[in-house]
């Protein structure tokens, strides 16, 4: 309600409305199962203090921060969460193929949970904690029985329990992907793979 006018939720906005309200509801009934955990953490932004700074080859600093959804705590492990609505896939091959242009499976929502647990690391923070544990709330599998959180290594077949077997090789990419992109050498350039650029649209006869 605003003023005197009640707000309405009309035609697509409904079915919206009830998708997202059974999001909620599947999150909240992972978590009952979950807990008890603290949040340490919603929607992170990561501001002023918080930025990271890398510092390029060249000598020049790039500040770098993110909003992270969630991070919450258990008997010393810590959860850095992302939730997705969409279909995002919770696998990747290995570290290198999430910066890879030509890997036609570069996984996004993995690079950037992986980014949201470096930016924790790298934050300093004063909670005492044994392992960062990345995850990704997504609808593809929240509502399965068996959904799990933590994303999948598909090379070495196994889930990720502790970012920092990953740290290093991350911050690795991470920082040719950032050298490359401020090279005033290294143009941008348009992808040569077409189905990247292609929206395509339905029309259905009435």
């Amino acid at each position: 309600i605003k003023g005197n006018k009640k707000f309405q939720i009309e035609g697509r906005s409904i079915i919206a409305a009830e998708v997202l309200k059974s999001f909620i509801l599947s999150i909240l009934k992972h978590d009952e199962q979950y807990a008890p955990f603290r949040i340490v953490a919603l929607e992170e932004k990561g501001r002023g203090e918080d930025q990271v700074t890398y510092k390029l080859s060249n000598g020049k600093k790039v500040k770098l921060k993110g909003i992270i959804d969630r991070i919450d705590i258990k008997d010393g492990q810590v959860r850095v969460l992302d939730y997705k609505t969409g279909r995002d896939a919770k696998d990747f091959a290995n570290i290198s193929s999430l910066i890879d242009r030509e890997h036609n499976k570069r996984n996004k929502a993995v690079f950037q949970v992986f980014f949201y647990s470096y930016l924790f690391v790298k934050r300093n923070q004063s909670i005492d904690f044994q392992r960062i544990v990345p995850g990704i709330f997504n609808s593809k599998d929240l509502f399965q029985e068996d959904f799990q959180a933590e994303i999948y290594n598909k090379d070495l077949k196994q889930l990720v329990y502790d970012y920092s077997e990953y740290h290093e090789d991350y911050e690795t990419i991470l920082g040719e992907l950032l050298e490359e992109i401020f090279n005033p050498q290294i143009p941008f350039d348009q992808t040569d793979d077409e189905k990247k650029c292609k929206f395509q649209l339905q029309y259905h006869k009435i």
